[in-house]
């Protein structure tokens, strides 16, 4: 399973959260990937997205 390329490019805007995320485990980064996958709606991807997001700054993990 791939991380989605509009979930890099916003977690991009951010260096805190993208260097964090660059430390986490493939399970870790399976999750992510996992959680913007199965969204059937795109209001549900996004704010999967945000969250997702949201924890990366305040390096928080999924596992």
């Amino acid at each position: 399973m791939e991380i989605s390329e509009v979930f890099l490019r916003e977690l991009s805007k951010i260096p805190e959260a993208i260097i964090f995320f660059n430390k986490l485990n493939n399970t870790n980064k399976y999750s992510i990937a996992w959680g913007l996958d199965t969204a059937k709606k795109p209001k549900t991807h996004q704010k999967r997205m945000k969250l997702i997001i949201e924890m990366m700054k305040q390096e928080k993990k999924f596992n």
